[in-house]
């Protein structure tokens, strides 16, 4: 009877470890799985972080304006500008925005078109007017005194493209401005009005 009572003793040991392990096993896994599932979600987060940062642009073109107000204070790596106006601006100014000296040594390209209208207040002398396109510091596809109209009022459309070359533009990431479009159209004389719309596009 002793011999029996130990061996029921025994199974009942048994079953009890066999149930322990079975209950313990499955939380084990869970947490496992559950461990291996938040180090997935980091990683993919470390990723997404990565990329978002390896497409920001280090170097980017901001429209700084001059007597004319900017229409586009956005800066990218690609900017476009509409200027209307009837003063005597003669450059758009374009500042390159980046860190460490040097990093503003980029190739600019850009594409104007300017509409002029002008006109004399005083319906004399007649006048032969001229316009200009281009940029400073100078660079390709400059358009020099092209005519613009001849007697007391005229007009003409100039259209260009070009690139202003790293080597022109200074390195000085805290210069006021990089480069800008040089136009003239309409002379500032007291008795002449002159319209200028200037549809520019810059990018690196």
């Amino acid at each position: 009877m002793f011999t029996l009572n130990v061996r029921a003793k025994i199974i009942r040991t048994v079953f009890s470890a066999i149930f322990l392990i079975s209950t313990l096993t499955p939380n084990a896994t869970l947490a496992e799985s559950s461990s291996i599932q938040s180090d997935s979600i980091d990683s993919l987060t470390n990723l997404q972080t990565e990329n978002s940062l390896a497409q920001t642009p280090e170097v980017l073109i901001q429209c700084v304006g001059s007597l004319s107000a900017c229409s586009n204070l956005n800066p990218g790596t690609t900017v476009t500008e509409t200027i209307d106006f009837t003063n005597d601006d003669r450059n758009i100014e374009f500042k390159i925005l980046c860190e460490g000296w040097g990093c503003t040594k980029r190739d600019i390209y850009y594409s104007v078109t300017m509409n002029v209208e002008w006109g004399n207040g005083i319906e004399f002398p007649p006048l032969q007017e001229y316009a200009t396109l281009g940029t400073t510091p100078g660079g390709s596809g400059g358009l020099v005194n092209m005519p613009c109209g001849t007697g007391l009022s005229g007009s003409c459309i100039l259209s260009t493209s070009g690139v202003i070359s790293a080597d022109d533009i200074s390195p000085d990431p805290n210069a006021n401005s990089h480069f800008g479009i040089s136009n003239t159209g309409g002379t500032s004389a007291a008795w002449e009005w002159h319209h200028r719309v200037l549809n520019i596009t810059v990018s690196l």
